[in-house]
C-alpha cells in the first residue's frame, strides 16, 4: 500500500485508497483472531504479542494519526495475554494449589525474553506519535502489568522523555489536569521508588492535610513546609550524611555492586524525572498547586538517594507558583524606565510651554482689541467735535446778527430819506 501511494501520482481525493487499505486491516485483524481461535489457550504469549505488533506497525502506516486502530490493537493484546494468565490461574487451582499456597511467580504468566522484548517494544511504539493521550486506553497500563519491573522501567523512561520533549505547548504531550498526573506517574513508578513499595493513595482536593486551608499563598508556604523527609520513610542519616548517604543524587555504592554504569543511568532517570516536575504547569494556580502536591506525594517516599535529584524540582516549581501567585495578588506598581519619564517631562513641558504661549497670545490679542475700540471712539470723539467746530463757524454769532441788522435799518431808514427827498422836489409847470 505504501509503495503505490508513493508510485502513483494520481491523488486519493475520494480517500479510496484509505478506505481499501482501513478494510485490509479488519481482513487481517479477522486472520489473526481465527488463528487465535485454533490455537486457543495453548498458544504461547510470544505469538499473542508478535501478531499485534505487526497489525498496530501496519495500523501505524496506513493511518499513523488513527487512535482508534492503535487502542484496537493493544486492546486485543491485553485481552488476550488477560485470558491465558487467568487460565494459568484456574489450571493451578484446579490441580489443588490455591492463590493461599502458591507463590505470586507461579501464577503470574509466563513471561519469555522474547515475549518481554516484543511487549516492550509493541508499548514503546504508541508513544512516539502519541504520548500522553495513551493514558485514555485503560488497556495501556493492563497490558503494562505484564513487563517485568527493569523492562517497565524503560517504558517509563521513554514516556517522560516524550513529556519533557513536548513541554507545555504542544497537544498531546501536556499534562491536563491532576487525574492524568496520577495516571502519569503509575506509569513512571519503576523510576520513583523500588519494586514492592506500595503506591501512594490518590490525591484528594478536599484533603488539606499536606497543603492546609487558607489562601493559596499560604497553601503553598505549607507545601514547602511539607517537603522535609518523615522518619518512616527512611532513615534520617541517610539523608544527612550518614554513613549510607547517597551524595549529590548518587545512589549508595552498594545498590550497583560499584557499577558506575549503573549508577550513570540511574542518576540519568532521576534527571529526567525532575524535569518533569519543571513542565508541570497549569492557567489555573490552584491546579498548579495540586499538581506539585501529587509530585511531592511521589517522589518522596522514593528514598535518599532518588530525592536529592527530585526533590528540590518540587521546592524551586513551589517557589515559582508562589511569586506568582504573589504577583497576582499583590501586583507590584508599574516601574517607568528613566528615558520614558524624561520624554515624558519634555512633552510635558512642551505642553506647558505651548499653554503659556496660547495665554500670552489671548492676553496680547485682548490687548489688541481694547486699543482698536479705544482708538475707534477716540476718532468719534474728534469728528463730533469737527462737526461742531464747522457748525459753530458756519453758524453767525449773536453779536454778528445784531449789527447785521442794525446795518440793515440804516440802509432802510437811508432808502425812506431818499424817497422823501424826491417826493419833496416840486413838479415842473405845464
Amino acid at each position: 500500500y505504501q509503495e503505490e501511494k508513493l508510485v502513483n501520482d494520481e491523488e486519493d481525493t475520494n480517500d479510496v485508497k484509505l478506505m481499501m487499505a482501513l478494510h485490509s486491516f479488519d481482513m487481517f485483524e479477522e486472520c489473526v483472531q481465527r488463528y487465535y481461535e485454533a490455537r486457543g489457550l495453548s498458544i504461547p504469549p510470544k505469538d499473542v504479542i508478535r501478531l499485534q505488533g505487526c497489525l498496530l506497525n501496519y495500523a501505524l502506516k496506513i493511518a499513523p494519526h488513527n487512535a482508534a486502530l492503535i487502542a484496537r490493537c493493544i486492546s486485543v493484546c491485553a485481552r488476550a495475554l488477560s485470558t491465558l494468565q487467568n487460565q494459568k490461574k484456574a489450571s493451578m487451582m484446579g490441580q489443588g494449589i490455591v492463590l493461599g499456597g502458591g507463590t505470586k511467580k507461579s501464577m503470574e504468566l509466563d513471561m519469555e525474553a522474547v515475549a518481554t522484548a516484543e511487549l516492550e517494544k509493541l508499548l514503546s511504539v504508541p508513544l512516539e506519535g502519541m504520548g500522553l493521550k495513551v493514558l485514555e486506553m485503560p488497556d495501556f497500563g493492563m497490558l503494562l502489568v505484564f513487563l517485568p519491573w527493569g523492562n517497565r522501567k524503560k517504558v517509563a523512561v521513554e514516556m517522560v522523555k516524550g513529556v519533557i520533549g513536548g513541554g507545555a505547548g504542544e497537544d498531546g504531550k501536556r499534562v491536563k489536569d491532576v487525574s492524568e498526573l496520577e495516571q502519569l506517574f503509575a506509569i513512571l513508578a519503576p523510576l520513583l521508588r523500588d519494586e514492592g513499595m506500595a503506591a501512594p493513595a490518590m490525591y484528594d482536593s478536599n484533603d488539606h492535610a499536606a497543603g492546609g486551608g487558607g489562601s493559596l499563598i499560604s497553601r503553598t508556604a505549607n507545601l514547602m513546609g511539607t517537603l522535609g523527609i518523615t522518619p518512616s520513610a527512611m532513615d534520617q542519616n541517610d539523608l544527612f550524611g550518614g554513613p549510607n548517604a547517597g551524595v549529590f543524587g548518587q545512589a549508595p555504592s552498594g545498590s550497583f555492586g560499584g557499577d558506575i554504569q549503573k549508577l550513570a543511568q540511574f542518576r540519568e532517570e532521576q534527571s529526567l524525572v525532575a524535569k518533569l516536575v519543571h513542565v508541570l504547569d497549569h492557567e489555573d494556580t490552584d491546579v498548579a498547586y495540586q499538581m506539585l502536591n501529587v509530585a511531592r506525594r511521589h517522589i518522596q517516599p522514593g528514598g535518599a538517594a532518588r530525592i536529592t535529584v527530585t526533590m528540590p524540582a518540587v521546592v524551586f516549581a513551589a517557589l515559582g507558583l508562589l511569586r506568582r501567585v504573589q504577583g497576582l495578588e499583590f501586583p507590584e506598581p508599574v516601574s517607568v524606565p528613566k528615558k520614558e519619564k524624561e520624554a515624558e517631562k519634555e512633552e510635558s513641558k512642551k505642553d506647558g510651554d505651548g499653554v503659556e504661549a496660547t495665554k500670552e497670545a489671548e492676553e496680547s490679542n485682548a490687548v489688541e482689541e481694547a486699543k482698536e475700540e479705544s482708538k475707534e471712539e477716540g476718532d468719534g470723539e474728534e469728528t463730533t467735535s469737527a462737526d461742531d467746530a464747522d457748525a459753530e463757524k458756519s453758524s453767525p454769532t449773536t453779536e454778528d446778527a445784531s449789527e447785521k441788522k442794525e446795518v440793515e435799518k440804516e440802509s432802510i431808514a437811508a432808502e425812506e430819506v431818499k424817497e422823501e427827498k424826491v417826493d419833496a422836489k416840486p413838479s415842473p409847470p405845464a
